[in-house]
C-alpha cells in the first residue's frame, strides 16, 4: 500500500537507467517506471532510523577520539555503535525504498540490516570479554561469540525475521547489564534504563499495531 506515502521525483538523468525491456520481469515497480517517480514507504520509520543511525555514528566517532588504542573494551563499543548505525541506516532504507526495489534486492537489503545488527551484537559481547576476562580465557569466549553470530546470521539468511536479531542483540545487552550490576559500575542505572526502553520497543514492534499505515 502506498497510502500516505511521500512522492519524490528523481533527477531527470535517472530515467535513462531504467531499462526499457524486461523491467517488470525484474520486479521494478510500475511507479518507478512511470515518469521516474519513486514512492517513499513508511516515511516515519525511514526518518527515525536515519536519525538513530546519525546518533550512533556520532557516538562512535566521539568514543573513538576519546579513548586510546589500548582500551580494547572501548574499541569494541566503537565497533558496536558503528555497526548499529549501519544497521539502522540499512533498516530505514529497507522500510523506505525497499518495496520499490526488485524482490531480490529488497530481500538482500533487509537481510543486510539483520546481519549488521548481529555483527553489532558480536562486537558488544567481544567488548565485554575484554572488560571482564583475563587474557588466557578470552580466546575461548571469542570463539563462542563468533559461533553465536554465525548461527544468528545463518538463521536470518534462511528466515529473515527481526525477532532473531532482537534475541541476538538483546542477549548481548543483558549480559552487559548483568556485568554492570555485579561489578557495581556507576553507569549501571543508565544502562538498565536503556535496556528497559529497548525491551519495550521490541515488545511493541513484535505485538503492537502497525502504525506505518497511518503516516
Amino acid at each position: 500500500s502506498t497510502r500516505g506515502s511521500v512522492r519524490v521525483r528523481r533527477h531527470q538523468s535517472m530515467r535513462c537507467k531504467v531499462p526499457r525491456l524486461g523491467a517488470r520481469e525484474r520486479g521494478i515497480s510500475d511507479a518507478t517506471l512511470a515518469g521516474g517517480i519513486m514512492n517513499i514507504h513508511e516515511p516515519g520509520t525511514l526518518l527515525s532510523d536515519l536519525v538513530l543511525a546519525a546518533v550512533s555514528a556520532t557516538l562512535a566517532i566521539r568514543l573513538r577520539r576519546a579513548t586510546g588504542r589500548d582500551n580494547t573494551p572501548a574499541r569494541g563499543w566503537v565497533w558496536t555503535l558503528a555497526l548499529a548505525a549501519t544497521s539502522s541506516a540499512l533498516g530505514g532504507l529497507s522500510h523506505g525504498i525497499g518495496p520499490e526495489l526488485p524482490p531480490r534486492e529488497e530481500a538482500l537489503l533487509w537481510r543486510a540490516t539483520l546481519w549488521t545488527l548481529s555483527l553489532a551484537a558480536g562486537a558488544m559481547a567481544w567488548s565485554l570479554i575484554d572488560e571482564l576476562l583475563p587474557s588466557a580465557s578470552r580466546r575461548t569466549w571469542r570463539v563462542v561469540v563468533g559461533i553465536k553470530a554465525a548461527v544468528f546470521i545463518g538463521l536470518t539468511a534462511i528466515r529473515p525475521l527481526f525477532v532473531f536479531a532482537i534475541v541476538d542483540y538483546g542477549t548481548a545487552m543483558l549480559a552487559w547489564l548483568a556485568a554492570s550490576i555485579v561489578c557495581g559500575r556507576a553507569w549501571r542505572g543508565w544502562f538498565a534504563a536503556g535496556v528497559a526502553v529497548s525491551i519495550l520497543a521490541a515488545v511493541v514492534q513484535q505485538t503492537g499495531p502497525d502504525l506505518a499505515a497511518y503516516f
